[in-house]
């Protein structure tokens, strides 16, 4: 229920952390705070119910394209 997802080669403004709770309203942990090797990476918990899951990739995307 947990995935680590890859930020690395978006280079986002703030961290992809920050970027995606400013700009798509998602709470994600930054992997900064899991040790030197989750630098550019977060935490997407992802225990919760398919609408709203389905919701907060939507808004990550939407953000992304702007």
């Amino acid at each position: 229920y947990i995935a680590w997802l890859d930020c690395r080669e978006l280079d986002l403004p703030g961290g992809p952390a920050a970027f995606f709770r400013r700009e798509a309203g998602v709470a994600l942990t930054d992997g900064n705070t899991c040790g030197a090797a989750g630098e550019g990476f977060v935490r997407f918990i992802f225990a919760m119910p398919r609408p709203i899951l389905r919701q907060a990739l939507e808004q990550m995307r939407q953000a992304l394209l702007r």
